[in-house]
């Protein structure tokens, strides 16, 4: 609650110092003599309200709900003081159509926004009051995944690789809804890690070169390829091979169970570029 005043507070600051400005500029225009210095203070003085609460604000808030919130705002308010103040209801003929350019400007700024998920929150907030997961009653298809993950530990068949699969389905759709958030994804990854350990471990060192960009970059700098291998001991080093030969089976196993022919014929992939993507996959799990 205190997080949302403060961001609240900064931005009618920030927003009301900027249209005031943008008006006080405007007079700067239309007087003369001593009331034109007058002006010119207003307005330096009302440039370092703003300019300080901008500062202020970026160090006290989350950048990525401030600047959605404080622009979408400023849209609002000068809209309004057109309308109230100098007169633009005179100049627009089409009055919907001057509502609906900022209300586009504003959809345009909340898509953009991936933080300031109104619509999601809503959503979210829906599914936790039509829901019940002690009971079974699922109000989101992430509900319905937590639950059968939680039925899988319960479980006497609790085994591990359909365990693995399941969380994988719990923290994919969590992602894809926004009911987990990046940062607690990271929590998770250094949990795991503080039980691993947080130096060189065959875990990380599969992960690392799993990611397309690692691979990618090694073919710009082949000669950091091995770098994170060589920190590894024989015995670890050993176990990241031991993991990659697995990886192997499991791709060759699912591409078994698959048509691929029908899959090929379908996407207009010819089967020599999917034997050559499968290829090259398996021979950078093992490089």
């Amino acid at each position: 609650m205190e997080s949302s005043l403060k961001l609240f507070l900064f931005v009618a600051l920030v927003t009301f110092s900027t249209v005031i400005g943008a008006s006080i500029g405007k007079l700067l225009g239309l007087v003369k003599g001593w009331a034109w210095y007058m002006v010119a203070f207003l307005y330096f003085f009302d440039g370092v309200i703003c300019l300080g609460g901008t500062v202020l604000a970026n160090g006290h808030c989350d950048v990525s709900l401030f600047i959605p919130a404080q622009l979408s705002s400023q849209l609002v308010v000068n809209m309004i003081t057109g309308y109230l103040v100098w007169g633009d209801a005179k100049y627009v003929h089409q009055p919907l159509a001057y509502i609906l350019v900022y209300a586009l400007c504003i959809l345009g700024v909340y898509l953009n926004s991936p933080a300031m998920d109104i619509i999601g929150g809503l959503t979210r907030w829906y599914s936790i009051r039509s829901s019940k997961l002690s009971a079974g009653l699922t109000g989101s298809n992430f509900g319905e995944q937590v639950l059968k993950l939680l039925q899988m530990w319960q479980g006497n068949s609790a085994m591990e690789a359909g365990c693995r699969d399941q969380l994988g389905a719990v923290l994919h759709r969590g992602l894809e809804t926004g009911a987990i958030k990046e940062h607690e994804l990271i929590n998770l990854v250094l949990l795991l890690c503080r039980e691993k350990q947080y130096g060189p471990n065959p875990l990380l060192v599969h992960w690392l070169e799993d990611l397309k960009l690692f691979q990618i970059y090694c073919e710009h700098d082949p000669a950091f390829k091995d770098s994170f291998r060589q920190t590894l001991t024989t015995e670890d080093y050993h176990k990241l091979v031991g993991m990659k030969e697995e990886l192997i089976r499991e791709i060759s196993s699912f591409a078994s169970t698959v048509s691929v022919p029908e899959i090929m014929a379908g996407s207009g992939i010819s089967l020599g570029d999917a034997a050559r993507s499968f290829g090259g996959r398996t021979d950078r799990l093992l490089a």
